[in-house]
This record gives structure tokens, C-alpha cells and sequence, in this order.
């Protein structure tokens, strides 16, 4: 399994970050999702999170998937599944929403610790599938497509502006 450490030196290898583009949640920040949503995280997740939840350079760049959105994902979850669904297919107590991309989403239930297996919507298919993947799973899966790519593209130009994204949010995020 992937630690947190183990994923930034993936990530700085790649070029998909840099140590200024890694910014990691604080204990406070970890506190105020678990306020914010009503659940406590589990450990798993709390070592992403500590690793680099604010940010982790031009990783996962073209969705929501960093603090501070993710206080408002599994609320904003929630009323999609409303919009979308009716009251035909509601989010568990338990689920924590860390991965919005559009009106697909991703999220994992609290209350089972050990298993930390995936779930995801996605309005096409208005029902929730099991992912075959834990979070740090998914997490390498992410993080083997995104190194495919930086290293073909990286010398040619191609990921300057995930890298000039990534500096930016990298910024923005450092003193929330």
C-alpha cells in the first residue's frame, strides 16, 4: 500500500510537484472536515491528508479533491442526489465525499475503518457502483496515469500550465 510519504517522493520524482506545491493539512485542518461533515476520519485517509491535502502540485488538478472544498463536497453531494435522484438514492450517514469531478463523485463510508473501500455516483449511471479499490488504491492508480503522462509530455511544454496551476493553488492554500 502507498503511505503519504512514499507519494510525495512519487510525485516530486515526476515532476508533478515540487516541495513548494506540496502543502499538507494541519491537525486543525483535519479537525474542521470532521466538524464540517459530522464524521471522524479515518486513519487512512488522515495520512493523505497529512501528506498533502491542500495540495499535491498538478496531481488531481481537474477536479475537487483538496482542502478547503472538501468541508462542502459530501453537502453539495447530498443535494445533487436530490436534484438528480429525488429521494430514490440518498448518501449514507457515514459517507465522506472526497472526490467531486462535475456530477460524478467519489466517497468512502467512515464507519468501516478497515476496509476503506470506494464508492461512486455518477449521474450517467444514477446508482452507486463499488469500486474494486481501497482510497490509497485509487490514490496509485491516480498517480500511475498522472506519471504516464508528465513523463511523455513533461520536455515538451505540455504540463506548464498544471504547473503554473499548481504553484498558484500551492499559494492560495498555504495560510488557510
Amino acid at each position: 500500500m502507498l503511505t503519504g510519504d512514499e507519494f510525495i517522493q512519487r510525485l516530486i520524482r515526476a515532476g508533478i510537484a515540487t516541495q513548494e506545491t506540496i502543502v499538507p493539512c494541519s491537525d486543525a485542518d483535519i479537525a474542521r472536515i470532521e466538524d464540517a461533515v459530522g464524521l471522524h476520519l479515518p486513519d487512512y485517509y488522515k495520512q493523505f491528508l497529512l501528506a498533502a491535502g491542500k495540495c499535491a502540485g498538478a496531481f488531481m488538478d481537474d477536479c475537487s479533491f483538496y482542502y478547503p472544498e472538501l468541508l462542502q463536497m459530501t453537502a453539495e453531494a447530498k443535494r445533487m442526489l436530490i436534484a438528480f435522484e429525488g429521494n430514490r438514492l440518498r448518501l449514507p450517514a457515514d459517507a465522506f465525499v472526497f472526490m467531486d469531478r462535475r456530477e460524478n463523485f467519489l466517497f468512502f463510508r467512515t464507519s468501516e475503518k478497515l476496509s476503506n473501500s470506494i464508492i461512486a455516483y455518477e449521474e450517467d449511471h444514477r446508482k452507486f457502483d463499488d469500486y474494486d479499490n481501497t482510497f490509497w488504491g485509487y490514490v496509485e492508480g491516480e498517480l500511475l496515469e498522472t506519471e504516464e503522462f508528465f513523463a511523455k509530455f513533461l520536455k515538451t511544454g505540455t504540463c506548464d500550465d498544471y504547473l503554473r496551476r499548481a504553484m498558484q493553488r500551492a499559494e492560495q492554500v498555504k495560510h488557510l
